[in-house]
């Protein structure tokens, strides 16, 4: 393929990492679209499911650490995009899964077992944080929000009830 040629928006082109397109919106008018091209979320995809593969010697704590950098960055780089909530819903699918598995086989269990002693559905308004609660909606003011006066974890009240 020729490195540069000459293409009308409205078949689309692939630049800096964004694909860009122009399509008509729900009022009639057409309008310039920004959106991540299918082809650099299935190589991160594919990037991320290498990560989890094997190399079950790296702690837990090290391996979510990781994967946590690499989604941050991806996240920050398409964050102005449109149309992002299916690529990121599938991404966030490959992760959870794929990190369940990678659990599993490090610990040496089923998934469900560790699912049942691990995950917990974040109650509403809060966010799934370690320590339980979101300092937007938390009533205590901790100045690392995550450790209070006597340097134990707050407990947020809202949840205490819970």
């Amino acid at each position: 393929m020729d490195k540069s040629h000459i293409t009308h928006v409205d078949d689309g082109f692939v630049f800096l990492g964004h694909r860009i397109i122009r399509k008509r919106g729900s009022s009639g008018r057409m309008s310039v679209v920004t959106t991540i091209p299918r082809e650099k979320a299935r190589t991160f995809g594919h990037r991320l499911v290498k990560a989890l593969s094997g190399n079950h010697e790296v702690a837990a704590v090290d391996m979510v650490a990781s994967l946590n950098r690499q989604l941050t960055g991806w996240a920050a780089f398409y964050k102005f995009t449109d149309f992002t909530a299916r690529t990121f819903r599938r991404i966030d699918q490959v992760v959870f899964w794929k990190l369940a598995h990678w659990l599993a086989r490090k610990y040496r269990s089923r998934i469900k077992p560790l699912m049942r002693k691990w995950y917990r559905v974040p109650a509403a308004g809060h966010a799934s944080g370690a320590h339980g609660c979101h300092p937007a909606t938390c009533d205590q003011a901790c100045t690392q929000h995550a450790a209070g006066a006597d340097g134990r974890a707050h407990q947020c009240p809202r949840r205490a009830g819970a």
